[in-house]
């Protein structure tokens, strides 16, 4: 269901961990909401907890469509963090401290599934509500 809200999407190169971006989310990570009253939440988890009570529908959400979407986010960072994150922080970082050297194949799937995740708005974006 959509709330039919009007948002702004900025891309935020999060990586470069720019000042600005930083004082919004100290972990420096995506995605981020900033509401029309200044509050800024950070993952989409609480983004989409938040804006489910804050702009509520005439019909509500039902307990199974919020699990279903608390579902597919904690699905999504899992999946990202299986496929891309955890074997690049061994593969470049952990082997070092262990002297072995990295596997080149796990590097390049790795890298392979990263554009996957990076399309997608949720995961590369920062949103702003504004008035109508």
């Amino acid at each position: 269901m959509e709330k039919q809200l009007d948002v702004s999407m900025d891309i935020e190169p999060f990586w470069e961990k720019r000042s600005e971006f930083m004082e919004l989310n100290s972990l420096g990570e995506v995605p981020v909401l900033t509401d029309l009253n200044g509050t800024v939440i950070c993952h989409a988890l609480p983004i989409f907890e938040y804006l489910e009570e804050a702009y509520p529908q005439r019909t509500p959400l039902s307990l199974k469509q919020k699990s279903e979407i608390r579902r597919l986010c904690v699905w999504g960072y899992g999946k990202l963090a299986m496929e891309v994150t955890w074997p690049l922080l061994m593969e470049k970082h952990l082997k070092r401290f262990y002297n072995t050297i990295s596997d080149g194949a796990v590097l390049r799937t790795a890298k392979k599934q990263l554009p996957h995740f990076l399309e997608s708005p949720p995961i590369q974006f920062r949103c702003s509500i504004s008035q109508s």
